[in-house]
């Protein structure tokens, strides 16, 4: 009923238009969370207190900001922003908006006389983050709550705002729609791995972890990856949306991928901006890459599927964009 409705308000509301876009940097808010030790170990956020056997991140941040200026005639203006982060900086087990909403209301508020006073409603679509978190603990710092949030917020709509104004304007004639099926393998355990999954499981839930000699939160993840994929298909389909307007084109993955996938799909795009999304349609967890999957590390523990995924992402998603072009 949701997506009934929003579909008809927009038919209402709809006016002629114009689009627009520009690219910004919100630097210093996010950050790779995996790292490489100097044993040559892989650790998924390794504690402050054991920093110094850090040789440093296994990759860089995409701090890039994109923004499509939509102007429409006597209405407010749409900014879509474009960012890659996990919003989960509040923390806690409740339903909250995180910075996006920070970034949102501080933009809407600075150009609130835009659009001969109708002002800027603000969309925000979240990128390739699958190994980005807002922890500096190349830095030392770790900050987290409200407070956290609201600063990264601020970061981010300085960045739409130093680039709100000139901006390029793209072709939106056209409206384009296409999806495909990326075929990628799954990372089933044995039928040993099952039962001692099932064991591990087990003793967890009943608070028995203590009992298991070298258990740590990774293991736990396995296990359960294990048992949840007992009865699935060695190979699943994985839909990848395609949506364009005119020179502009949205690309959704179901599930979180790595930055490194998210830079390859905008850096090899036949289009003018490419917006990659995740969790789009779907959330089938990580994403993650060759590299990744083949060391340890929280990501390499969850993810669901075995190496090949990004490049069958990649690979999927340009065939899509080059289709849709």
């Amino acid at each position: 009923q949701i997506l009934c409705d929003t579909a008809q308000f927009a038919l209402q509301d709809l006016k002629p238009a114009t689009m627009k876009i520009a690219r910004g940097k919100a630097e210093g808010v996010g950050f790779i969370r995996r790292y490489r030790m100097k044993d040559g170990s892989t650790v998924t956020n390794p504690p402050l207190a054991i920093m110094d056997q850090v040789e440093g991140p296994i990759g860089e941040p995409d701090e890039t900001v994109q923004l499509i200026k939509i102007q429409r005639e006597d209405a407010p203006d749409i900014a879509i922003v474009h960012y890659a982060n996990h919003p989960d900086v509040i923390g806690g087990k409740g339903i909250c908006p995180d910075w996006p909403d920070f970034m949102r209301d501080a933009v809407e508020s600075a150009l609130a006389k835009e659009a001969n006073g109708k002002g800027v409603r603000v969309v925000f679509f979240n990128g390739a983050q699958g190994d980005i978190n807002h922890w500096d603990k190349m830095g030392g710092v770790v900050r987290n709550g409200v407070e956290q949030s609201r600063h990264m917020g601020r970061v981010l709509a300085g960045a739409v705002l130093s680039i709100y104004t000139y901006t390029e304007p793209v072709s939106c004639e056209l409206v384009r729609f296409k999806q495909n099926m990326a075929r990628v393998a799954i990372a089933k355990g044995t039928d040993e791995d099952v039962a001692k999954a099932k064991v591990l499981n087990e003793k967890y839930v009943a608070g028995e972890e203590d009992t298991i000699p070298g258990f740590t939160f990774d293991d736990i993840v396995l296990a359960r990856k294990y048992i949840r994929l007992e009865e699935v298909e060695p190979m699943v389909g994985l839909n990848v949306l395609g949506i364009a307007l005119g020179d502009i084109a949205f690309v959704g993955l179901p599930g979180e991928p790595f930055t490194e996938i998210g830079r390859q799909i905008k850096e090899q795009s036949p289009f003018e901006m490419t917006i990659v999304c995740c969790n789009a349609n779907g959330s089938e967890g990580y994403f993650p890459t060759d590299e990744a999957l083949n060391t340890n590390g929280y990501e390499s523990a969850s993810a669901l599927f075995l190496p090949g995924v990004a490049s069958e992402m990649i690979h999927t998603s340009l065939k899509t964009l080059k289709e849709l072009k």
